[in-house]
C-alpha cells in the first residue's frame, strides 16, 4: 500500500519545455491527494527555487536542498548544515581556485561569480540568476550545500580538499556537494518517520544521480524514461520519459485502484 509519493522534480515532475507540472501529472497527483496520500517534493533545489509550484498546488513536505533542508507545509522539521569547520576549508580553496560556486542557504542561493557556466544553468532551468555576493558570506550564514559549476571532474579538487563532504550529479554542467551521509534519503526518513510511514509504503519517483538514495530508501523506487542507464538498472521500475506522461504512468501503474472508474 502506498501512502506517501515523493517526487524529484527537474527531469522527473516538470515538463523541460513548459517548467511546469503537465496537465496528466497534475490530474494524477490530484487522485492520489483525494486518497489521503501524502505528495512529497525531493529536489536539490531550494525551497524559494520550488515556489512557482504553487500556481498549480501544493504539497505536504518539501524534501530541498537534496534533503538537507525539510519542510512539512512551511514549518522547518529537519535542517543538517555541512560543518562551519568544512565551510572555511572551502572558503580558502575557493581564494585560490577560479571556481563559480553556488551557495544554499536557509533563505535561497547566492554566487561567488557568474560565469558562462553559471549563465547555462540558470537559462536552461529558466531561473533568474541568483545575486553574487563576497566569498566572505559563506562564513556569515549557515550553508546547506555547494554547487560548483563545473564539468565532471571539475570539482575533484575541493572534494579532495574537504573528506566530510560528498557529490552527486544530475546535470553536466554543475555538481550538488553536501555533508559526508547526506543525500535526499536522510530527508525522505526524516519526514516518513514525521508521518509515521515505513519506507515499504514510499513510492519514489527520480531521474538523477542524486535521486539514487531515496530510489533506494522507498518500498517502490521508480526511474523516469530519461534517466541515465545506471538509474534504470538500479531502480525498481522505469517510467516513461518526462514529456511521455512517465510520472502519470508511474502513479497509475503502483495505484491502479485510484483510477478503477476511469473509462
Amino acid at each position: 500500500m502506498i501512502r506517501a509519493i515523493f517526487l524529484d522534480l527537474d527531469g522527473t515532475l516538470l515538463h523541460p519545455e513548459t517548467h511546469a507540472i503537465p496537465p496528466e501529472a497534475l490530474a494524477a497527483l490530484l487522485r492520489a491527494r483525494e486518497a489521503n496520500v501524502r505528495l512529497a517534493v525531493a529536489t536539490g533545489r531550494n525551497r524559494a527555487d520550488t515556489r512557482f509550484l504553487d500556481r498549480q498546488m501544493s504539497f505536504d513536505a518539501y524534501v530541498t536542498i537534496n534533503g538537507q533542508y525539510c519542510l512539512e507545509g512551511e514549518t522547518v522539521v529537519f535542517r543538517r548544515p555541512i560543518p562551519r569547520s568544512d565551510m572555511e576549508i572551502v572558503y580558502r580553496l575557493l581564494q585560490t581556485q577560479q571556481m563559480a560556486c553556488g551557495f544554499s542557504h536557509a533563505d535561497g542561493v547566492f554566487c561567488n561569480r557568474i560565469d558562462e557556466w553559471v549563465l547555462r544553468v540558470y537559462r536552461t532551468a529558466n531561473m533568474p540568476l541568483p545575486p553574487v555576493l563576497p566569498l566572505e558570506a559563506i562564513l556569515g550564514r549557515e550553508i546547506y550545500q555547494v554547487q560548483p559549476y563545473v564539468p565532471v571532474g571539475g570539482a575533484k579538487v575541493l572534494l579532495d580538499a574537504v573528506p566530510g563532504l560528498e557529490s552527486a550529479r544530475w546535470s553536466p554542467d554543475f555538481v550538488d556537494v553536501y555533508p559526508r551521509g547526506g543525500g535526499k534519503r536522510g530527508g525522505l526518513a526524516a519526514i516518513c518517520a514525521l508521518w509515521g510511514i515505513p519506507p515499504e509504503e514510499v513510492l519514489a519517483i527520480g531521474d538523477g544521480e542524486n535521486d539514487l538514495s531515496m530510489l533506494q530508501y522507498a518500498g517502490v523506487g521508480v526511474a523516469m524514461g530519461n534517466a541515465a542507464p545506471e538509474i534504470q538498472r538500479r531502480a525498481d521500475w522505469v517510467t516513461s520519459r518526462v514529456e511521455q506522461g512517465g510520472v502519470a504512468r508511474a502513479i497509475r501503474h503502483f495505484l491502479p485502484e485510484l483510477f478503477s472508474g476511469d473509462a
